[in-house]
């Protein structure tokens, strides 16, 4: 990615480097508007380089908890196909945006966090980039 709506600041680069080995990343608003930038900027950015976007909206009485998935389709599509046996056992989709609309709402939902060490954290985890994560 270069450098002009995502620039500089290293939280940034949940964003700047989505892609095949990274398949998804995210940031709140508020995260983003700290870092020098906005939510529209950094979407404009991403799609322009062929990423997929996906707006989180707010929660109730946080306005700046609006969050902006940056997702490389092609990238969580092949890791969904994967591990297509463990997200059905789960019961959790295996289509990206589907896929990302529980990620973020298993954020929002303490009653849905993912036990640590479970093939679903593992795929969760990849997802992100995080191929050190302690899964099974």
């Amino acid at each position: 990615m270069t450098e002009s709506a995502i620039s500089t600041p290293k939280v940034l680069d949940d964003l700047r480097l989505v892609g095949s080995e990274k398949p998804m990343g995210y940031l709140s608003r508020r995260t983003i508007r700290e870092a020098g930038s906005s939510l529209e900027a950094i979407q404009s950015e991403v799609e322009l380089l062929g990423l997929a976007t996906m707006i989180i909206p707010a929660k109730e009485n946080a306005p700046d908890s609006e969050t902006i998935f940056v997702y490389h389709n092609k990238a969580l599509r092949e890791l969904l196909n994967r591990n297509q046996q463990v997200l059905k056992i789960a019961g959790w989709p295996t289509e990206p945006a589907e896929f990302i609309q529980w990620v973020s709402n298993r954020d929002r939902d303490p009653n849905k966090v993912v036990p640590i060490r479970t093939p679903l954290y593992s795929v969760i985890a990849d997802a992100f980039g995080d191929k050190s994560n302690g899964g099974v």
